[in-house]
This record gives C-alpha cells, structure tokens and sequence, in this order.
C-alpha cells in the first residue's frame, strides 16, 4: 500500500507522549493503550509508527498554517489584501507577531512533530526488533527530524534542542542552544540517515517515503546555508549604516567574529569549507543519485495520473504525499481561484486565493523572462504553467457560468479576488472539495541544480555554474502547459535564454540572479520563498525584495492605478517594507509565541528575536 494510501487513515495511536508547547505536554492523554513493546514489536507495527511521524510532519507543521504563514510574509508572494484580519496584515508586513493568529501555533506543531519522532526513534532502538530494520526505519525518522529541526533554526534562530523524550519538567523546559549546535545535529541526523536509509543498491524505499539520497541532498542544502550566514555575518556587518557585526542583535547574538569559525564542530573553518562541502554533495546527487529534471516543467504539477508517473516521479526527492480523501491542505485549496473553469467540479464554498504570488514578483519574472524577437512577443513558458494570470473563467458555480473575469495585470483593484495572480501549480482538476491528490514538492532534483549552480558561483566556478542554470533554462524553453500529463516533449521556444558569462559583471551578480531564479522556479512550492530570500541577508533583501516591492507601491508614478501616490491594489499607505538594516534584521527571524516565553523560564520574553 503506497504513502498516499496510509496516511488518511493512520490513526497516530503509537506516540506515549509528543513534545508540544510546554505545560500541555506532560497532561497529554494517551490515544492508546497499546505498550512500546506491543507497537514495535514487528516490522510492521514499527512501521506504521514510522507513517505516524510523517503525518505529524506533513499535516499541522507545513501544509496548513505555516505554509500559508511563511509563504505570506515571504514577501515574494501575499496574503489577500489587508483589511480583513490581524494575521493578513501582519503578512503584508512581513512578520508574525508572537500572540498573533494561527501562526503562532506553528511552534507547537513542529515540536509536537519532533516529539513525535523522537519517540519513535527511542523505541524502535530500545526495542528487540532485527537491528537492520531498527537502523533502516531510525534512519528514516531521524530525516524527518533533522528537516524539522532545519526549518525551526532557520525560522527562530537559537531554540530548544530536545532529542530524547522528555521525562521531567525541567527537561520540557529546555534553553535555546546556539545556532551552531542545532546545526551540529541536524548533520548528525542526516549522517545516520545517509548511513542506513532504504534506497538504490540496498532494501527497496517504501512508495511514496525519500531514500537515502534525499539524506545526502539535504545535507548538501545545510551545508549552503551555513555558508550563507558566514557570508552575511561579515558582507552585512561591512555595509555602511549596518551598525556593525550580529554579535549583540539580529539573527546569530551568539557569534563573535573575533573568535574563528562558529561552525568548527561541524568541520567547518571558513565560507569556502561550507561552500565547498555544498559543491561537492550536491555534486555527487547530480552525478550520482537516481534523479534527473522532468522534460516538461509542467509535468511537476500533474496530479490525477492513476499510476503515480508524475505524482512521485523522477525529479521527486521528498514529497509531502496528498490525496482527494485526506484532511484539505493550504498549498492546494488557498492558491487556486474559486469557481474556476480548470476545476469544474468545485463549487465556490472553500476558502481560495489566501496565497498568491506577489504582483510586483509577478511582474518581475514575467518581464525578465519576455523577448521580442522578429516582431513576436515570447514569455517563459514557465509562468503560464506557474500562474494564472491576467484572466480566467469561472466554472458552472461560479457568479456568471463561461464568463471571463479579469485579474492582475489587465486591472489593477484592491479586490481580493483580483488583486494579484494566483498559483496554478497545485490544480487538481478532478478536485470536489478542500482535498487533492496535489503532493506538495518538498524537495525536488531542480532544486540540487540551482543549489549546485550556487555553490559553484560562489567558489567562482563560473562557467560550471552557468552551465548547471542552462539545464532549466532548456526545460523552461522545451515546456508547455498544454501538453502537461503527457510524455510528449513540446518543441522549443526562444525563450528563457541561455545565461551567459558576458550578463553578470562579477561572481556576486551571477550568485544573486541564482538566487532570484530560484525563488522564480520554486515559487509557492514548499516553504523556500520564505527562507530564499532572507537567506543571503539584510544588504540582499533590501536591494532585492523590499526595495522593488517600495518602488513598486509607491514611486512609479507610470503604474495603471496610482492614487496619492501609492498603488490601489493597497487599501491604505501604512504598508512600506523595511529598508533600513535595524529593521530589516528584525524580520529576518521569526518571533517565538508567546505561550513558550509565558512559561519556559529559560526563554524569558525579553529573549525574542527582538520582537
């Protein structure tokens, strides 16, 4: 029975206890009655504990309120227009608050998720199971945990590192670790992953679970964003204005340039050990692992194909599994328009359209990615497979059946349904309600290109990297949305072009426009816009986001609905996007709710990323 399968119906009745929020957890009540030595005492029943962990992962922590959260306040996607709640409001202002919403809840649902995981890791290695399915299956749990605990540090910085289950109060009450330390551990998890995972060459990977590769691949990403925050903590300390190094604010208070590497227990010395270390592994998943780019992008976000061809296919490395009898999940009931022609069997009660792509990022890819050529206008053919955009038609529920309605760019209104574009990429055409078969691509061989291309750019290997970028802009040119589930290669298009050596002026400049493209190419998948674009820091953000989103709203006075000096599509001028570097620095991390600072006194609230 494959993933999809299995997890609408798992009930989660294996976990003696999940780490949740502080006082909640020790008054959890069991959801069975079941010993762990009853519920590992076979194969199966370990493994049904082992589905458990991910539908923890996949339902509460990323599909639902953190993708919506993070994707919104990313900045190069949005939230309906302001106005309507406390939490789209704080989106437009590219933050959360600690009391604000749903998203303070997402703290909690990761922790429960790592409790999760950590249970089962503890049981399954204390239990009298065969030591190769303990190792094949802690394998396993143990890359869940280290993407958990990868998305929490780069989302709050310091944070409780918990990796046993908790038997005491003290023990749920746990400090914040360095930033360095939780690293350590994530590449620890991803060691053993890598070690002991299923996968090519050893036992078969379960349908629809990563395999070993995924370990490596990830481990590769890791190792790129220590990097990052090496770069930043002197190139953002450098900059004129800046007020100096992150040692007493922003995102690392922990680092002190003046004392070496803060990575040497992860074997890294410098900027350069950390890109090489992401060169090389993502290297070795390009030239070795069993993945390779689908031919047509657009068959990425083909969904209803009863065989799985390109559910899981074979640029998949670790998906979120989904399926039409599952629980609804944000990435693909919140981006689609409501009462669209492409989904004619839903009527127009769910909530649609939360999550949009951003108008100015729109415009932005959609004009770097057009050409003239001989008096004929070319776009990418990625950003009709990614968007829709300008205009649709709505479905037999829908106001007036057949008609056309017209959206950003053709009008420009602070409307919510007509503000901006919305995401194509997760339509499931066979849909009926809030459930889909649409995965949400968590990690895909794409993205270990532009990650390889980065890593090369940044050890000044230019060419090499170049022609790594190449590669999607040929299956960007070789794409079409209207040949999307079938195995037909669409002929070429002129455009995007080949990148070329001459466009860039330095290393810097080509690292930046990878960067870009990946947010480009990535765009509304997983959580990465998030994480994207305040990854190369606060001088990056600003002359990268919040600056061309400020032009954007505010200073272009040739715009199609400009009123007192800012756009419509806003309801109000209170919306500025920080450019300065105090303020920038505070959004770079996310603030911890106040539930935990109330009531871990090792997190007092004053200790809370400057929130």
């Amino acid at each position: 029975m494959s993933l999809k399968s299995i997890l609408y119906t798992i009930i989660l009745s294996f976990a003696i206890a999940a780490l949740v929020s502080c006082t909640d957890w020790l008054t959890e009540k069991p959801k069975t009655l079941l010993s762990p030595g009853q519920v590992y005492a076979s194969p199966e029943s370990a493994d049904a504990a082992v589905i458990g962990c991910y539908a923890r992962f996949s339902t509460n922590p990323t599909q639902n309120y953190m993708y919506e959260g993070l994707n919104n306040c990313s900045g190069i996607m949005s939230p309906i227009p302001p106005g309507l709640t406390e939490d789209h409001q704080i989106g437009w202002q590219l933050r959360w608050k600690s009391n604000s919403g749903s998203w303070r809840t997402c703290w909690t649902h990761i922790y429960e998720a790592v409790g999760k995981c950590n249970d089962v890791i503890y049981n399954l290695e204390t239990s009298e199971l065969p030591q190769e399915i303990i190792e094949q299956y802690s394998g396993e749990v143990r890359f869940l945990r280290a993407n958990l605990y990868f998305l929490l540090v780069r989302m709050y910085g310091r944070i409780p590192l918990v990796t046993v289950p908790p038997k005491t109060l003290e023990e749920v009450y746990a400090p914040r670790a360095k930033v360095n330390i939780v690293y350590k551990q994530i590449l620890d998890d991803l060691d053993y992953a890598e070690m002991y995972m299923r996968g090519p060459g050893r036992t078969p990977q379960r349908k629809g679970r990563p395999n070993y590769w995924a370990a490596t691949a990830l481990k590769g990403k890791v190792y790129a964003q220590i990097g990052d925050i090496l770069d930043n903590l002197a190139r953002d300390a450098a900059e004129p204005g800046s007020g100096g190094p992150f040692t007493n604010e922003g995102p690392y208070p922990d680092f002190d340039l003046s004392g070496g590497s803060e990575f040497a227990n992860c074997g890294i010395q410098n900027r350069i050990d950390a890109w090489t270390l992401a060169y090389e592994i993502n290297k070795n998943v390009y030239d070795n692992g069993p993945y390779e780019l689908v031919p047509n992008y657009a068959n990425l976000f083909y969904w209803k194909d009863p065989a799985g061809e390109f559910v899981n296919g074979v640029e998949s490395i670790f998906d979120l599994q989904n399926t039409e009898k599952s629980t609804a999940n944000f990435c693909n009931y919140r981006t689609t328009p409501t009462t669209w022609a492409e989904i004619p069997n839903l009527s127009g009660t769910q909530t649609e359209g939360r999550i949009r792509p951003h108008g100015w990022a729109f415009l932005y890819f959609r004009d770097k990615y057009t050409s003239t050529i001989e008096g004929k206008t070319y776009t990418d053919p990625r950003i009709d497979i990614s968007f829709v955009h300008s205009r649709y038609t709505y479905n037999a529920f829908g106001v007036n059946p057949g008609a056309s309605v017209t959206i950003f760019p053709t009008v420009w209104i602070a409307n919510r349904h007509r503000f901006a574009p919305y995401l194509r990429k997760f339509v499931d055409e066979n849909r009926t309600t809030n459930a889909s078969n649409a995965n949400m691509h968590f990690m895909r061989f794409g993205e270990v290109v532009l990650t390889l291309a980065e890593a090369a750019a940044e050890l000044d290997k230019t060419q090499e990297s170049l022609g790594y970028i190449n590669e999607l802009m040929y299956r960007a040119r070789h794409s079409s949305l209207n040949l999307r589930g079938t195995n037909t290669v669409p002929k070429e298009s002129p455009v995007p072009a080949d990148w070329k050596v001459e466009d860039f002026a330095d290393s810097r400049a080509l690292v930046d426009a990878i960067v870009m493209e990946r947010c480009f190419e990535l765009m509304g998948e997983a959580l990465d816009g998030w994480f994207n674009v305040r990854r190369k820091g606060a001088k990056w953000f600003k002359q990268y986001i919040s600056g061309p989103f400020n032009r954007f709203m505010w200073d272009d006075p040739d715009s199609p609905a400009v009123i007192n000096g800012y756009n419509v599509i806003m309801p109000n001028d209170t919306y500025r996007w920080p450019e300065t570097y105090s303020d920038i620095r505070r959004i770079m991390l996310q603030p911890i709710p106040n539930e935990e600072t109330d009531n871990n006194p090792n997190i007092p609230a004053e200790d809370n990323n400057d929130y």
